[in-house]
């Protein structure tokens, strides 16, 4: 998925550029793979960038209830020169119970 945003005229206007790819490979019926990636750029009011990945393994545990296990990468900067504050990096670890309601 994609999205652009038209910012307005104002001083707290924003442009935003981003994309998000999503990948998923099943080992078999219950395990699975998964890899994102989400990438965003803003300008104008306090523009920035910002990039996140993502991997995991994925446990189906009953029919559409699954354990997820994902390690996330998250970079943020800032685009604007003067600004000294806001950039930032961090890396996580997450334990997820998730619910799909497709089949």
């Amino acid at each position: 998925a994609s999205s652009i945003s038209a910012g307005r005229s104002s001083q707290f206007g924003q442009n935003v550029v981003s994309y998000d790819l999503g990948f998923g490979y099943r080992l078999d019926s219950r395990h699975r793979l998964v890899a994102a990636l989400t990438n965003a750029t803003s300008s104008g009011f306090f523009g920035q960038r910002e990039t996140v990945g993502t991997l995991g393994y994925e446990y189906r545990i009953f029919q559409n209830i699954g354990l997820q296990a994902l390690y996330r990468f998250r970079n943020v900067q800032n685009q604007d020169a003067s600004l000294t504050g806001g950039s930032y990096r961090s890396r996580g670890l997450d334990i997820e119970l998730t619910f799909s309601f497709l089949r």
